[in-house]
């Protein structure tokens, strides 16, 4: 009957866990279609969905804190006198080797962020320098082209090739099929979730947490959310289009 009732609690919680992972899947693949209109649609749903995700995080952290909370600090001293008494080579060897693979694990994950902080900086610096040639351009038409106009035809044929250019410049970052700020965020979302989720297993599992047998309610859940806020967070800086790029505006 024991082993039962542990298996069904083990099973509740990794069910748990996995639906706090289906907030990370919730998050729509950035538009394909290039309207203004599309792009104001999914931040919408975006706003919406960190709104569930924040309220969920401070639940959640809540819940956790209550634990730590209710221990007796007594308790606490007296785990680590039985603990000092009774620790063995065994232990030691696994507690190293637990802060081997949380340090491991922490390395991966941050050669992930450095390379995708690459990656950001290099597309940046492309932009930048493309949005500063369309700039130019804008400038150009807007001096020849507003108040008096000397040559209407000159004036249209300006604002036809401005908007072959936002056209291009949007393909290009945000709504083609290699356009590089939609391709990175596909990247960076496939990449992160698994190394970002067993750091914080590890760190939150800590062998102070172990030794005392804290049993917090929610490691992973919480994981899940937090990345989740994190990603949504990016997709926003990321995917910001200037409204003077929108053909037509």
């Amino acid at each position: 009957m024991k082993s039962i009732c542990l298996f069904f609690a083990s099973f509740c919680i990794c069910s748990f866990a996995f639906s706090q992972a289906s907030y990370l899947q919730r998050i729509k693949d950035t538009p394909s279609v290039m309207s203004h209109d599309a792009v104001a649609a999914y931040f919408l749903s975006l706003d919406s969905l960190q709104e569930e995700v924040k309220a969920k995080v401070k639940i959640f952290k809540a819940e956790n804190e209550a634990v730590v909370k209710s221990i007796d600090p007594a308790t606490i001293s007296q785990a680590y006198m039985n603990y000092g008494q009774t620790v063995s080579a065994a232990d030691i060897l696994a507690m190293q080797s637990a802060q081997q693979k949380l340090i491991a694990g922490q390395q991966i994950l941050n050669d992930l962020q450095v390379k995708f902080g690459a990656q950001k900086d290099s597309i940046d610096a492309l932009y930048s320098k493309d949005i500063d040639v369309f700039n130019t351009e804008l400038s150009k038409y807007m001096s020849k082209c507003s108040g008096e106009v000397g040559s209407v035809s000159q004036c249209d044929a300006m604002y036809a090739a401005l908007n072959q250019s936002r056209t291009k410049f949007l393909n290009k970052y945000f709504f083609g099929p290699s356009a590089l700020y939609a391709s990175f965020l596909k990247e960076y979302r496939v990449a992160m979730p698994a190394p970002a989720i067993a750091a914080a297993l590890n760190a939150m599992k800590s062998a102070e947490i172990t030794m005392l047998g804290i049993v917090l309610p929610h490691i992973e859940d919480l994981a899940y959310l937090e990345l989740t806020n994190d990603i949504i967070i990016l997709i926003k800086e990321v995917f910001v289009i200037e409204y003077k790029l929108w053909p037509g505006k």
